[in-house]
């Protein structure tokens, strides 16, 4: 061969390795932290100094266009302002919406609740420390009925997520992965799709608020907060004076770190044929004070649903949803409870400023394939009634279909 020939195999070898480099996934070290594309109806949660997004799909004009399988997290332990808040992108999973996600007690994990066909649940893990995901997620098999739009909640005392079907009250126990059932009286609660909730550490207690009823309709009566004492395992309807937010479903409810401020805000709404077009779709924000018991209502923002949420210290923080329509496109919004308005600079907690930093290891992100095929919402299954009150079932681990991650084999040697 000549040198001429072999210069020029030289150089497209050279040159096709250089354009493989070129395809493989980006590092996380190199990563931008730039913000997470535009999504609703993801999974959110907070684990200590972060807040926690997974998955979404992006909507226009009222037609699904993407599903993304990205995750991110927030920090909360800097000031920012709307426009660039301090996004961090964490290791992929397939493309995925319609899901929850809950926080392990010691802030070291993120727990993904998503509902499979025949209304199973499977609980895929993210360990926060590592930045990967747990191969085969637990997979269970609860007593067999609708559990459309559940908002599960974490214990944190004791890890035990609960979960509200219809019927029962599922709970699942994180550290024997077995479920306990507890009957849903008929006068509390009546609204149990697509419902709000949220953790009251005062009252150690789980609220519920707003969502449809077995018809899926807005029950006009449904402007009462009902709640589940974690500590009696009893039922009741928290009253409170006020004007309440109306019934709604498809809205974010947040609850302060300290118990005595619960937040309603947005959501889907029966039809107001008093506004030109006809919405059905709300901005509208109340604060409830758990202590005096009353209901107070703030400025409205614009129209939102299926979006993140949450309260640090006194400001409510809320990102993505959608406006009805179309998914929304633009930054976060914030209220500030000392101000009573909306504002544009996140300002952390004194006890977050000196938060121990903690090392995420930087590696096991990679771009979707092409052939990764989606996971949407279930189908859903028709209501199956059990008798099965107080039954104690098993759960398996799965082989990594039902929740694959992208990169993950990286990691190993949270939806």
């Amino acid at each position: 061969m000549s040198t001429k020939t072999m210069t020029s195999a030289m150089m497209l070898i050279t040159s096709t390795l250089l354009l493989l480099l070129s395809l493989l996934p980006t590092a996380y070290s190199q990563l931008p932290t730039s913000p997470p594309l535009p999504v609703e109806q993801f999974a959110f949660t907070r684990a200590g100094p972060k807040a926690y997004m997974i998955g979404g799909k992006f909507v226009e004009n009222g037609t699904t266009k993407a599903t993304y399988g990205q995750v991110y997290s927030l920090d909360l332990t800097v000031a920012w302002k709307t426009a660039s808040p301090s996004w961090q992108a964490l290791a992929q999973v397939l493309p995925v919406y319609f899901i929850n996600a809950v926080a392990a007690p010691d802030n070291q994990s993120i727990i993904v609740i998503k509902r499979g066909a025949n209304e199973s649940l499977s609980f895929p893990t993210y360990r926060i420390a590592t930045n990967a995901w747990d191969l085969n997620p637990v997979n269970t098999n609860p007593v067999q009925e609708s559990r459309q739009g559940i908002r599960p909640v974490m214990d944190p005392v004791t890890g035990n997520i609960y979960i509200n079907a219809w019927t029962y009250l599922d709970i699942f126990n994180t550290n024997t992965s077995t479920y306990q059932y507890q009957n849903m009286p008929a006068y509390t609660f009546t609204s149990r799709f697509f419902a709000g909730s949220c953790y009251n550490a005062a009252r150690r207690s789980i609220m519920y608020f707003g969502g449809l009823n077995g018809a899926i309709q807005f029950d006009p009566a449904a402007t009462y907060v009902s709640e589940y004492s974690i500590t009696t395992s009893q039922w009741s309807n928290f009253t409170a004076s006020g004007t309440p937010p109306e019934p709604r479903s498809d809205f974010c409810m947040a609850a302060s770190e300290d118990g005595n401020r619960v937040v309603v805000f947005g959501g889907r709404i029966a039809p107001n044929t008093t506004v030109s077009p006809p919405a059905n779709f709300t901005g509208s924000f109340y604060i409830l004070d758990t202590v005096t018991r009353q209901w107070t209502k703030g400025p409205d923002s614009t129209l939102r649903s299926y979006m993140g949420c949450l309260i640090v210290g006194d400001q409510f923080l809320v990102w993505g949803g959608s406006d009805g329509v179309n998914t929304i496109t633009t930054p976060p919004i914030i209220f500030d409870f000392v101000t009573n308005q909306w504002v544009d600079t996140y300002t952390p907690p004194s006890y977050l400023l000196n938060w121990p930093k903690t090392t995420t290891t930087l590696a096991g992100v990679t771009k979707p394939t092409a052939n990764s095929a989606p996971l949407g919402p279930a189908t859903d299954t028709p209501v199956a009634k059990s008798n099965n009150l107080g039954a104690i079932l098993g759960a398996t681990r799965g082989q990594g279909q039902i929740w694959r991650t992208l990169g993950s084999t990286i990691q190993c040697g949270r939806e």
